[in-house]
């Protein structure tokens, strides 16, 4: 299900696996804006299961853990730019926020 806010030309949707240089895309705005620059060269071109990161090792299993029960991981999108997500994992008799962000640019 897409939602748009009339008038913004902001259009929210569920991620979907084109959308993955997108996703990664916005994560790397989202460094930066810690002062942790990433080149876009960087962008895994698929996810990988072999990664440990603890800080994105959700993003290379996005179908286990957002895209089950009653989860899911919506990107924002601004005209045609990515400018954020929303990740929520079913945990269980609840649906935990894990990932927010939205590009302050």
């Amino acid at each position: 299900m897409e939602v748009r806010s009339t008038g913004s030309g902001i259009l929210i949707r569920p991620f979907a696996w084109e959308d993955w240089r997108a996703l990664w895309t916005i994560r790397f705005a989202q460094l930066a804006e810690h002062g942790v620059p990433v080149e876009p060269s960087e962008i895994p071109e698929r996810p990988e299961s072999g990664v440990e990161d603890q800080y994105e090792w959700d993003f290379h299993h996005v179908g286990d853990v957002y895209l089950r029960g009653g989860g899911n991981f919506w990107l924002a999108w601004y005209t045609v730019l990515p400018v954020g997500y929303v990740g929520a994992q079913d945990i269980g008799g609840a649906i935990e926020l894990r990932r927010m962000f939205v590009n302050a640019t």
